[in-house]
């Protein structure tokens, strides 16, 4: 049988950003039932494999004072993490990618050195 462990479930990053992706499709008016489960996946992805590494960044250490700080912060990741997600694929998607690769070839061709 198996044994799961409450609060192992709570402060796994997954669950918290799943549970901040919640709160952060609160926003989002006028998007299907697809967009809205979408984006539950991708602010879960984003605290799951994000939310450790921000908490190390942070110096967060991992003890036991500190692990409901963990899951905080895979929370907010899990909320903000579709803003992020969305913007930075905005942002790719408005880069001029012809005249980037124009202005490198410029830069890197004969003569320039």
């Amino acid at each position: 049988m198996l044994d799961i462990e409450p609060k192992e479930v709570v402060q796994n990053p997954f669950v918290a950003g799943a549970a901040g992706s919640l709160l952060g499709l609160r926003g989002m008016t006028g998007a299907t039932w697809k967009e809205r489960a979408l984006h539950l996946l991708i602010g879960a992805a984003c605290a799951g494999y994000g939310g450790p590494a921000l908490s190390d960044w942070l110096h967060v250490a991992a003890t036991p004072a500190t692990e409901n700080l963990q899951s905080f912060v895979a929370f907010g990741v899990g909320a903000f993490g579709i803003s992020l997600y969305v913007a930075v694929t905005d942002a790719i998607n408005r880069i001029d990618w012809a005249q980037v690769i124009t202005g490198f070839v410029r830069k890197k061709g004969p003569g320039n050195d």
